[in-house]
């Protein structure tokens, strides 16, 4: 004869499980806002660059601005970039933006259509988030250095401004959503519960030692 799982426990253990859920949701709104307001940053600075003179600027700027970066990268600034100017300011501008429009967006679905989204919707949105944060870091770092700036650490010349300069503080930041991101790709492709599942934590009877699951035959 079977018996009934009792209801003050059940009970406690389902308040359990929806208070974990509702501060993994909490989690992954802070994570989301971060990797906005990163975005926020790329797109302004891309559009600046598009509705400004930055194409002209870039050529005849790029001699007297790369003045303090280390020798190996003014070799390959030479070789790559200095006959194609145009071209990779081009590139810059529209990288900066599409990184900027990809980090919103996605944190925008992700935020508003959580709960409505497919598996595979899922994991698009996740492998969008890991590309842009992964083309952000290598675009900061290498325009940060291009500029001859003293990567990572402080600048002891401007004691009154901030101790690391934001090209040093968005690599870090943007590392951590695309370790993030590709962690959770990895363990979707393996087959593990979507984000949505993850997250919502709605399977409770895998929690708790299986609360509102069928109860062991007593004698």
């Amino acid at each position: 004869m079977s018996k009934a799982p009792d209801a003050p426990i059940a009970s406690a253990q389902a308040a359990s499980v929806h208070y974990m859920a509702d501060q993994g949701r909490i989690g992954l709104l802070g994570l989301l806002a971060v990797q906005a307001i990163i975005g926020y940053e790329w797109l302004v600075s891309g559009l600046a660059k598009i509705f400004g003179d930055f194409v002209t600027q870039f050529a005849t700027n790029l001699p007297d601005s790369s003045q303090g970066a280390p020798e190996w990268f003014k070799g390959i600034l030479n070789v790559v970039v200095a006959p194609a100017p145009t071209f990779w300011a081009v590139v810059i501008m529209l990288g900066e933006t599409l990184i900027g429009v990809a980090l919103i967006g996605t944190a925008g679905l992700w935020a508003w259509r959580l709960n409505r989204l497919p598996r595979v919707a899922h994991m698009l949105l996740v492998a969008v988030t890991a590309l842009a944060a992964i083309s952000a870091t290598v675009l900061a770092i290498t325009l940060h250095v291009m500029n001859g700036g003293t990567h990572p650490w402080i600048l002891p010349a401007n004691a009154f401004d901030e101790g690391v300069d934001l090209d040093s503080l968005l690599p870090a930041i943007q590392l951590v959503l695309f370790i993030v991101s590709i962690r959770l790709l990895s363990q979707m492709r393996k087959g593990a519960p979507d984000a949505h599942s993850m997250i919502e934590g709605t399977n409770v009877r895998d929690i708790g030692g299986g609360v509102g699951a069928p109860a062991h035959p007593s004698t």
